[in-house]
């Protein structure tokens, strides 16, 4: 603003001049009131209050507009910033102005370009910013000078270094390197050597300093730019000149991808265990993607193709690959130039993932015999998924988890885990192969109206035959007679079990009734004594009555002889409930015998037919 103030002071005498030297002014209203407001914006515009000289200086334009009005407009406009408006006005005063004040409108014009060259710099619009740059004069003020070597190069190197961090070296190494590096700020060049540096690591594998790893650098980029064009004999030719030059294991490796690519894989897989002895990070992972490659897209030597069809054919294979599932179509065709089966397998694997299941047996239906024995079985176990997979009902839509169900069912069965096996069968059972299994299971427990069931869901998905369908249920009516015969056994053994534990009980119970008979017997035999001794004593106690002499004498033997017959009676009445209890006891003990006796006696067993299947009854009689 300084500088911009001390032009415009060398100005004012001029222009003072040239207004007092105008009196056409002073003879309008207009331009009367426009000199008053443009010396008082010029004077504030002097003084530094833009704002203010901006106001009288577009109010004296609005009424009359002449060059020097526009000239101080143009320097306030500058000194705000607003370059959109300020420079209309500096390019219409080229060639009107002298001296100081043309260097003056030069310089303010300068300074809009580098502002706008700043701006177009930050939006990253790098060609607006350099035809800014390239419309600046070749000599400019000091501090004009410092912006325009502080802008020349930034958006270029700015926006190389954003790529980069995208995974974009190889685009952004041509961009740096067509940057004039002695040109820059030393913070700009010293950001595009870093970048230059990090993307000549990611593109050719190393950072070039001595002059044979740069020219092997030159034809790394080289070999990368063949192998772009879909060139890859080509790109590895010169991959291998740059590995005389400077040997990498990161030049290893692209020689290896770009000779595995065009059909060579004995020399790229050669390349490859080289920059494996390197121990180059990631490159076990890289040797195996390689290794499939061949594995599957490598074409015989005795293949009946020329050159040309070989290279033609390989660059097929990698554009197919490229597309993803959209190219698998493309894959597929290939097969009519050349029929190769590890791409029909590679297909069939592709089709599994994508469920459909019945492209895979026309896939592989011819590539038996023709394969290692780790893919034919392999091609087996594809082939087995895919025919259960066509005949599978069942809600999962991933037909290989419901057939892996299918498989641990099948070794549960070989285990002879029976009930395992079908609580897995049965959550899968909307296949007519899980059927045909269930029916089977069925058969083990002579359940014929579940076979009959399992016989028709799997007939529907499968050629089952009549005699295997009359075999399995010839079978299960025999399972089902025979289990009918183990219930009956199993039922005779449960009430022959039961008899047995009854008789048990009432032996022990005639044993309880002997023990109380001998104790009632008992009790009656005593109570016996007891009624004799009585007895006894009345006789006696009456003969002592018979010969007594008093009356006192009468009295006492008449009350013993009541004594006496008063216990005799008790006693009598005792000794007869003690029989009874005795006799009672005793026909109970061979009651309970006897019905001991007749429950532990042999079961007889009669056959009588019953229903249509004449399945046998058992008729359980009790023998004395």
């Amino acid at each position: 603003m300084g500088k911009a103030s001390g032009r415009a002071a060398i100005l004012v005498p001029v222009l003072g001049i040239l207004v007092s030297s105008t009196p056409v002014w002073a003879q309008r209203a207009d331009e009367d009131a426009a000199l008053i407001l443009y010396q008082s914006g010029r004077d504030r515009y002097k003084a530094g209050e833009l704002e203010e000289a901006l106001k009288d200086l577009e109010k004296a334009w609005g009424l009359a507009p002449n060059l020097f009005i526009r000239f101080y407009l143009a320097l306030t406009y500058t000194g705000l910033g607003r370059c959109t408006d300020a420079i209309p006005h500096l390019e219409e005063m080229a060639g009107q102005l002298r001296g100081d004040q043309e260097t003056s409108r030069r310089d303010a014009l300068s300074r809009c370009r580098l502002q706008q060259a700043r701006e177009a710099s930050r939006k990253g619009d790098c060609e607006e910013s350099a035809r800014r740059l390239q419309a600046l004069p070749e000599s400019l003020p000091e501090d004009l000078e410092a912006m325009r070597a502080d802008l020349r190069g930034r958006c270029e190197v700015d926006r190389a270094a954003a790529k980069a961090q995208k995974g974009r070296c190889e685009e952004v190494l041509p961009e740096l390197e067509a940057i004039p590096a002695g040109d820059l700020a030393p913070d700009v060049a010293e950001k595009r050597a870093q970048w230059l540096a990090k993307c000549q690591v990611e593109v050719v594998g190393f950072d070039p300093q001595t002059a044979a790893q740069k020219a092997a650098a030159v034809l790394v980029r080289e070999g990368l730019s063949r192998r772009a064009q879909g060139r890859e004999a080509e790109a590895a030719v010169r991959f291998e000149k740059a590995l005389k030059l400077y040997d990498h294991p990161h030049v290893r490796v692209l020689a290896a991808r770009a000779r595995v690519s065009s059909g060579a894989c004995k020399e790229g897989l050669a390349h490859a265990e080289v920059a494996r002895r390197e121990s180059l990070p990631g490159i076990e992972a890289e040797i195996a993607e390689l290794q499939a490659w061949c594995d599957t897209f490598a074409v015989p030597p005795e293949a009946p193709l020329t050159p040309e069809q070989r290279r033609s054919l390989q660059a097929r294979y990698r554009e197919a690959l490229e597309q993803g599932e959209e190219g698998l179509e493309t894959l597929e065709a290939t097969l009519q130039v050349y029929d190769q089966p590890r791409v029909r397998l590679f297909l069939a694997r592709r089709r599994a993932d994508q469920g459909r299941w019945a492209d895979i047996p026309r896939l592989l239906g011819s590539v038996t015999g023709s394969l290692p024995p780790d893919r034919e079985q392999e091609v087996a176990d594809l082939l087995e998924v895919a025919r259960f997979a066509e005949r599978d009902g069942n809600p999962e839509s991933d037909k290989r988890k419901v057939h892996g169900e299918w498989k641990r069912a099948r070794e549960l069965l070989g285990a002879g885990r029976w009930d395992e096996a079908e609580v897995v069968l049965r959550s899968i059972q909307a296949n007519p192969l899980v059927a045909r299994e269930l029916a089977g299971l069925a058969v083990r427990r002579g359940d014929c109206e579940e076979v009959r069931v399992r016989i028709g869901q799997a007939a529907q998905g499968l050629t089952l035959g009549e005699d295997w369908v009359r075999e399995q249920l010839d079978q299960c009516a025999r399972i089902a007679q025979e289990n009918q015969q183990e219930r009956q056994r199993q039922a005779l053994e449960e009430t022959r079990r039961q008899r047995m534990q009854r008789a048990r009980t009432l032996r022990t119970a005639s044993y309880a009734l002997w023990g109380v008979t001998a104790a009632a017997a008992g009790a009656g035999g005593y109570f016996a004594w007891a009624w004799a001794d009585a007895r006894s004593r009345s006789l006696d106690r009456m003969r002592e009555y018979d010969r007594a002499t008093s009356q006192d004498e009468a009295e006492k033997a008449r009350s013993a002889v009541e004594a006496a017959r008063s216990s005799q009676r008790l006693q009598a009445i005792l000794g007869g409930v003690s029989a009874a209890v005795a006799v009672g006891c005793a026909a109970g003990a061979i009651v309970t015998l006897w019905q001991a006796k007749d429950l532990e006696a042999p079961i007889r067993v009669g056959v009588v037919p019953m229903g249509s299947a004449g399945s046998l009854g058992a008729i359980v009689a009790g023998t004395f």
